[in-house]
């Protein structure tokens, strides 16, 4: 469930606006900090991205994806593709690379490419999420 000051933003006109970026950025990283989740804001933030390509954060986009992929085997994960241009793919290749290889079971090279992603040592427990996939 989104904090008051992010489902105001949610329930508003704000969710369309360029200045609720720096507010959900903020939030992505509390979660990541936290360990919670909320996909409704993170949809937000990347809808925003959208709408405003100069305000994309390559950072934001990666921790959302992993945040998405830790809540596998839900679709959250496809969403959050779903809303990310082609060409904002290559600085996160890496994590889609992570996501193909957990969906088709194959844990090795899961494994394998997870210990390549630094930004996962931010994530406590992604380990435990993994094996319960």
């Amino acid at each position: 469930m989104s904090p008051p000051h992010i489902k105001e933003i949610l329930e508003s006109d704000a969710r369309f606006s360029a200045k609720s970026c720096l507010a959900l950025e903020k939030y992505v990283d509390a979660q990541v900090a936290d360990g919670t989740y909320d996909l409704e804001a993170n949809l937000a933030i990347l809808k925003l991205y959208l709408l405003h390509p100069e305000e994309t954060k390559l950072s934001i986009l990666q921790d959302v994806l992993l945040k998405a992929l830790m809540a596998f085997p839900a679709t959250d994960f496809s969403l959050c593709l779903f809303q990310i241009p082609e060409k904002q793919m290559e600085p996160v290749q890496n994590v889609f690379e992570l996501a193909q290889q957990l969906e088709m079971a194959k844990f090795a090279n899961f494994w394998k490419l997870a210990a390549e992603i630094d930004r996962l040592d931010a994530y406590g427990g992604w380990e435990d999420q993994g094996r319960e996939f």
